[in-house]
C-alpha cells in the first residue's frame, strides 16, 4: 500500500461505536482504529493509528450535504475531514430515521419512487427481482433523493 506524503493528525470526532455499510466491492467503515473509506478499488481514507488520517490510492467518492463530490489524492486535510464529519452525521441520522424498502420493482429499479418529501432520511432499498437484482443506499439531500449502489 502506498501512503499519501502529507499524513496529518486529525481533530478526534468519531466514537468508538462503529458504523459499518458494505456492498459488493464497497465498503464504507468509520470507527476507531481502522477508518477508510472505500469506493470499489479506487482509493480509499485510511486511519492507521489513533490520530494519523493516510489518503492512499487514485480517486473517491465521498457523499456530503451538497450531493457527491470527488476527491483525490492531493485533496486539502480539512476539505477531507469535513466531508467525513457530514457522513457521519448522514449516517447517524440515517440509522435513527432510516427505513428498508424490499419488493421485486422489475430489475434495475424501474418501478421504484422513493417517498415524497422527507420521509426518511435515509433508506437501502432492495431489488428482489430475478433478472437483474440489486441494493441501493438513498440519502435525502437537498430537497432530492440521491442515492448510491450496494451491488
Amino acid at each position: 500500500m502506498v501512503h499519501h506524503p502529507n499524513v496529518q493528525p486529525y481533530p478526534r470526532k468519531f466514537t468508538a461505536k462503529e458504523i459499518y455499510l458494505a456492498g459488493l466491492n464497497k465498503k464504507l467503515y468509520i470507527g476507531d482504529k481502522s477508518t477508510y473509506l472505500q469506493h470499489h478499488s479506487a482509493g480509499y481514507i485510511e486511519l492507521v493509528s489513533d490520530h494519523t488520517l493516510v489518503l492512499a490510492g487514485g480517486a473517491w467518492v465521498t457523499t456530503r450535504a451538497g450531493g457527491a463530490e470527488q476527491l483525490a489524492v492531493g485533496t486539502t486535510y480539512t476539505k477531507v475531514v469535513k466531508n467525513l464529519q457530514v457522513l457521519q452525521e448522514l449516517l447517524v441520522t440515517g440509522m435513527m430515521s432510516g427505513r428498508r424498502d424490499a419488493a421485486d420493482y422489475g430489475g434495475g429499479f424501474a418501478t421504484y419512487t422513493p417517498p415524497t418529501g422527507r420521509e426518511a432520511a435515509m433508506l437501502v432499498v432492495e431489488d428482489t427481482n430475478a433478472t437483474t437484482p440489486g441494493r441501493r443506499l438513498y440519502v435525502y439531500s437537498g430537497a432530492t433523493w440521491r442515492y448510491v449502489a450496494l451491488s
